[in-house]
């Protein structure tokens, strides 16, 4: 009755303790997803920074490879040299579906043959607000400038167009335009690097959308996302947590460098983790976020199976204790066996021999025969095709064994057998070793090859 009392208060002990292990595991668990994903996140910034930094790059190249051509050139003359140049740039990349050249009025010079210089949706594009607010931008600065992504009919195409002003003297003589097709498959923006609801977002310093992963506006108004800016009191309230959490402010974001991990609430049920980094040579923002409720739907499912299996431990616990004496007695046996007997071939080893032998012989009353095999060349074998096919060897020696001899075979170690025989008949034992040496001598087949024993 003692005994039965401890066990059940070890099974309180262990109940009480379990429950107390899931509600800290549940606290340790949803912390570390919260930080796991913080680590995805600041990964995926990382990576779509630099990407679409790198592109970016690229694009400044081909424009300071074409400027040094263009001042070299009287515009006025070597219009087709400078065509077939930026024909060959939109040959040679393909990312850059077209190529425009403008004066430092706006007028078009020419444009690359992908596209149609009198198309009438081009001009419209042009002279639109949109396009010129952009193109001051461009005058105003002297380094590449992000453009809007948009819808160009004269493309059939959704572009982002990245805008250059090439100088001489400090003076603007033409303004380069290059057309990048928008494709979620760029390296940049590549969404197989997004797991489910995280969120990729990039906009200009002026909060306009270069590429956001989830659209805000679907089907046929998709294309608003990238002609308005942020709202004001989105970017405000963002900027007020921006401040409250990471004690970091807009300037110090712009000029620091630094990629900012913070959590924000936009508006009910828009509860999201964030991280946040501006590149200030080419002014745009890289945000990535997850909202908390793809969170939870990562947790809950963890968590329930947790609570379950407590439970079901639980409600298993009592049996478990109930059949313990019996499972103890089951695994005492097998470890007595393991210890006993060969793991390869199963048969008795010599530390089965030596607790069993005074037993066995007295039960033949002393008359008995002892037969030692060694396998001849066995060495050969395992050095030439390896100590798998040998163990496979060693399996069938001891199959043949067991199928010859009916009483104590041992395993003595590697390649050697011994077999006792409660018979004494010199004749009778000279022929079983006989008949089991022919019988050994037939094939064995291992590894697709046939191999002929012989013992000793």
């Amino acid at each position: 009755m003692k005994v039965l009392s401890n066990l059940w208060r070890i099974y309180l002990f262990v109940t009480f303790s379990s429950i107390i292990a899931l509600i800290v595991l549940g606290g340790f668990q949803w912390e570390k997803i919260k930080q796991d994903a913080d680590t995805e996140l600041r990964y995926l910034n990382d990576v779509s920074f630099t990407s679409t930094r790198a592109m970016l790059d690229y694009q400044k190249n081909l424009f300071d490879s074409l400027s040094e051509e263009l001042l070299s050139l009287d515009l006025a003359h070597d219009i087709d040299h400078l065509q077939t140049s930026v024909d060959r740039i939109v040959k040679n990349n393909p990312e850059v579906t077209a190529f425009i050249v403008r004066d430092p009025e706006g007028k078009l010079i020419l444009a690359s043959n992908s596209i149609s210089a009198t198309a009438g949706g081009l001009q419209a594009m042009l002279k639109s607000p949109l396009t010129e607010y952009t193109f001051q931008r461009t005058l105003a600065q002297n380094r590449p400038v992000i453009g809007s992504n948009r819808f160009v009919p004269a493309l059939n195409k959704q572009t982002i167009a990245i805008h250059y002003a090439v100088r001489s003297n400090d003076k603007v003589i033409a303004v380069l335009t290059s057309a990048i097709e928008h494709s979620i498959n760029r390296y940049a923006w590549n969404n197989s690097q997004l797991t489910r609801g995280t969120i990729l977002q990039l906009f200009r310093e002026d909060y306009h959308f270069i590429y956001s992963s989830r659209p805000q506006y679907k089907g046929k108004n998709a294309a608003k996302e990238y002609l308005i800016p942020i709202p004001e009191t989105m970017v405000d309230y963002f900027i007020d947590q921006l401040r409250i959490q990471a004690n970091v402010s807009p300037e110090q974001l712009r000029s620091e460098n630094q990629l900012i991990s913070v959590n924000a609430l936009f508006e009910p049920g828009m509860d999201a983790l964030f991280t946040i980094r501006y590149e200030p040579y080419y002014r745009y923002y890289t945000l990535t976020s997850v909202e908390r409720s793809s969170l939870y739907s990562e947790y809950l499912p963890v968590l329930l199976w947790q609570t379950a299996m407590i439970i079901a431990f639980n409600l298993l616990l009592f049996l478990m204790f109930r059949l313990f004496n019996r499972a103890q007695k089951v695994s005492k046996n097998r470890l007595v066996h393991q210890a006993n007997h060969d793991q390869l071939t199963g048969l008795p080893n010599r530390y089965y021999l030596a607790s069993h032998f005074d037993s066995w012989s007295q039960s033949c009353r002393g008359e008995f025969a002892l037969f030692f095999i060694d396998l001849d060349n066995f060495k050969i074998i395992n050095d030439n095709y390896g100590h798998l096919t040998g163990d496979k060897i060693l399996v069938e020696v001891a199959r043949r064994i067991e199928a010859q001899f009916k009483d104590l075979n041992i395993r003595h170690g590697g390649d050697e057998f011994i077999i006792f025989i409660p018979e004494n008949d010199e004749t009778y034992l000279i022929q079983l070793a006989n008949n089991f040496i022919n019988d050994l001598m037939q094939p064995i087949s291992a590894d697709s090859t046939e191999f002929s024993v012989t013992s000793s």
